[in-house]
């Protein structure tokens, strides 16, 4: 009986992780950023603004752990590739050499990533696309 009810829940495990995956609560994928409070002290522009300009940031996290930031609109269109490892609720971001550590949440497929800028705490918005 022991057995039977340590397989039944390591089967309800199973299910309930494969499920999560499946709804989307994981980094894989293309995401367009909206805001945050990164996104307002680097370009000084709300994603509102940002979409006003014609303008476009996308983090697209690939599932060979290589990420791609695409920069379009704007004077100078951009692309950057580099790395990211995700450990839990941490993923870290290498980008020209450069890595930053960032706790990451995904909810009703909108992404948060939390970090450090200049001493100060940052935060970065996405919706998938």
């Amino acid at each position: 009986m022991k057995i039977l009810r340590s397989t039944l829940m390591s089967l309800v495990l199973l299910a309930l992780a494969v499920t999560l995956t499946a709804c989307g609560n994981s980094l894989e994928g293309s995401w367009k950023l909206t805001g945050g409070t990164a996104a307002d002290a680097l370009y000084g522009y709300s994603g509102a603004t940002l979409d006003g300009m014609g303008a476009e940031v996308v983090f697209d996290f690939q599932s060979d752990a290589v990420l791609v930031v695409r920069m379009s609109g704007g004077a100078a269109p951009a692309e950057l590739s580099g790395t990211w490892a995700a450990d839990g609720d941490t993923v870290t971001l290498t980008l020209d050499g450069a890595s930053t550590a960032c706790t990451w949440s995904v909810i009703d497929d909108k992404l948060s990533l939390f970090f450090t800028l200049n001493g100060q705490n940052a935060s970065f918005d996405f919706v998938r696309q």
